[in-house]
């Protein structure tokens, strides 16, 4: 017994504490349009140029990019005050910083353009101008500030709605930024897109959120029955893989080190559930950007490999644990 626990920390504290770490890494490295990373200008890049504080947290950006990336990439924030009760302005791209910290990551508010409802409507649809214009208004009404808010960022409580709309909506007006514009102290911007290559052509991180299950399952669930499927179903889960894995008979069988990993791995997953409501995935594998595979984290390579060594195990070995039964004697260990 005292083996399996020690099998089992040794599990949740490489692959678990690794996931949670790399997890934590991608949120605050990585940026995608409606996950894009703030930058906070500070003293020591005032009257400074935009290029050189790209350069030196990007040093590995070729400089012939460099003035490219920043056109398409980097925006100037200005705070922007709403009134919960009103549509959000148009014309400004709206970022929130729900966690009420100017360093961590916004969320890029989508708003229902008035352009593109309209075609929609009239192009699509068929529908008169009459009773398009009455659709839009009908919309309107209902598509407040704190309807959308609340609507598209799940992560944020009712509770914080007035201080987050006070304080932490800053707004862009997408103008292209010159790098050899001068940085005063204190200025926000925000990077739209980063992802690294690890291997050009087949591997990189590029950061993502999976609100569902594999292969995004159940990621279109309303928010409130996704939070609460997918933690009791992963809570039961890490309980009776744990239960299994107890009851093994043997101390240092491959099944014991496989079922460790799924442990680890079901419990970072979880952890992320819990906090969240997504799971962060950040390893994406591809061919050429023409075929991908599902991204994912260290969490799901734990339990990959976890059950990868439970198949091989009821494969290749006739005396697998797995196939003990009641009063059998205690298989050897492999």
């Amino acid at each position: 017994m005292k083996a399996k626990i020690l099998i089992l920390l040794a599990m949740v504290l490489l692959f678990t504490g690794s996931d949670l770490w790399s997890k934590r890494w991608a949120e605050s490295a990585l940026a995608t349009p409606a996950h894009p990373q703030p930058v906070l200008v500070s003293s020591e890049f005032a009257g400074k140029t935009l290029d050189a504080l790209i350069k030196a947290r990007f040093p590995k950006l070729a400089d012939a990019k460099r003035k490219q990336w920043i056109a398409q990439n980097v925006r100037l924030l200005k705070k922007q005050l709403i009134d919960l009760d009103k549509p959000l302005p148009e014309r400004v791209h709206l970022f929130v910083f729900h966690r009420k910290d100017l360093r961590e990551s916004p969320r890029f508010l989508f708003r229902l353009d008035s352009t593109v409802l309209r075609t929609v409507y009239d192009d699509w649809l068929g529908l008169d101008a009459t009773t398009t214009a009455d659709h839009l208004r009908e919309l309107k009404k209902k598509q407040t500030a704190a309807h959308t808010l609340l609507h598209q960022i799940h992560e944020l409580n009712r509770a914080d709605l007035q201080e987050v709309a006070k304080n932490y909506v800053y707004a862009s007006e997408n103008l292209i930024l010159r790098p050899d514009r001068t940085l005063k102290a204190g200025e926000l911007l925000v990077l739209r897109t980063h992802r690294i290559e690890v291997i050009p052509g087949f591997w990189r991180f590029h950061y993502a959120e999976n609100s569902g299950a594999a292969w995004s399952f159940l990621a279109d669930a309303p928010a409130k029955f996704r939070m609460i499927f997918f933690t009791a179903v992963s809570l039961i889960a890490i309980v009776a893989i744990l239960v299994i894995f107890f009851r093994l008979k043997s101390t240092v069988d491959a099944v014991v080190w496989a079922f460790a990993m799924i442990v680890a791995g079901a419990i970072g997953n979880f952890v992320d559930r819990v906090r969240y409501n997504y799971v962060i995935d950040f390893i994406q594998w591809h061919w050429n950007d023409k075929a991908y595979w599902p991204t994912f984290n260290i969490a799901d390579v734990a339990i990959v490999v976890g059950v990868a060594l439970l198949v091989l195990d009821m494969s290749f070995n006739k005396n697998s644990v797995l196939f003990a039964k009641e009063g059998d004697a205690k298989p050897k260990a492999a």
